[in-house]
């Protein structure tokens, strides 16, 4: 679901860099099929934003360019809302809306009562529409619109004049496409963070004292796995032990960050009967430290790299 989820976006931040060159060449005066595919937006909307209005009304390069730095960010954002970044906000949102209801299903399967429908509690509503609104809107698009709008800027304010339009619209189209795999890098790792954090939030919602679960870490062991994962992998932790994990990379839990930026594993509430069935080793609190030992190791080792 997350890697559907993923592919789908990057598709809307692709078509999001045409769209832009698209709809700013339109706003210059020129033909929106110069600057990309004639399959995007054709400029037929030009006009519905404020940039887009103020720089159609100006015909020299030199007022536009005063005129796009006398702007605000927020207007600019708003042009890039408009050309799909909102439709691409709207998916991921609806994807961590599905990632909760699997993470309900996951714990009721396992016989744990009022798991069904433990997200629709107020406490548990509450904590998960705010963590979409600052992790997923706030943290991923808007960190994505401002980004986005200070490259249009620049790129308007030092170029304009000194390139012609046309040319102008296709460098913000490309700077856009550049920025779409380290984009989808960021959507990857705050998906995975948004699945850890309902199944948390279920977890808390039924079994609030940890006398009917454990955390399970689940997920792949290669050689790629973080030394802090490693001694952490296929195990099942008391919800007291696992509090004293830290990845040393982020400030969130592990329960929400796991290993640390882009890791795959997971985090899974599991009911105690269950330990065996899953093939899990019960994990201790000297696994816990080791795990912590390895991670501040790691950490010595990419700040000795940085110095030289």
């Amino acid at each position: 679901m997350q890697d559907e989820a993923l592919d789908g976006l990057e598709e809307r931040l692709f078509a999001l860099s045409e769209n832009l060159g698209r709809r700013l060449g339109a706003s210059l005066g020129v033909d929106p099929d110069e600057v990309r595919e004639p399959d995007g937006d054709d400029g037929r909307r030009v006009g519905r934003t404020t940039i887009e209005e103020l720089i159609a009304s100006l015909g020299d390069a030199d007022a536009i360019r005063a005129a796009v730095l006398a702007s605000s960010l927020e207007e600019v954002e708003e042009l890039i809302d408009a050309a799909g970044l909102g439709d691409a906000r709207g998916e991921i949102r609806k994807t961590v809306g599905r990632i909760a209801g699997i993470a309900e299903r996951s714990v009721s399967i396992q016989g744990i009562v009022d798991a069904e429908g433990a997200l629709d509690t107020v406490a548990a509503e509450a904590l998960l529409g705010n963590y979409i609104e600052t992790s997923i809107d706030d943290a991923l698009f808007g960190t994505l619109s401002r980004q986005s709008a200070t490259r249009i800027k620049d790129a308007l304010t030092s170029n304009l004049g000194l390139e012609d339009m046309l040319t102008v619209a296709r460098r913000i189209a490309d700077s856009e496409e550049v920025s779409v795999p380290m984009a989808v890098t960021e959507a990857r790792t705050r998906l995975a963070q948004a699945d850890r954090f309902v199944n948390d939030v279920v977890r808390q919602s039924v079994d609030p004292d940890g006398e009917l679960m454990v955390l399970a870490y689940l997920g792949p062991v290669d050689g790629v796995t973080r030394g802090f994962c490693g001694h952490l992998v296929n195990r099942a932790f008391e919800v007291d032990d696992f509090n004293s994990a830290n990845n040393a990379q982020t400030p969130s839990h592990p329960r929400i960050s796991g290993g640390g930026y882009n890791c795959r594993h997971n985090v899974i509430p599991v009911s105690r009967d269950s330990i065996e069935d899953l093939g899990l080793t019960v994990g201790t609190v000297d696994d816990v430290r080791a795990a912590n030992d390895a991670a501040i190791a790691a950490r010595r080792r990419k700040g000795k790299r940085r110095k030289r």
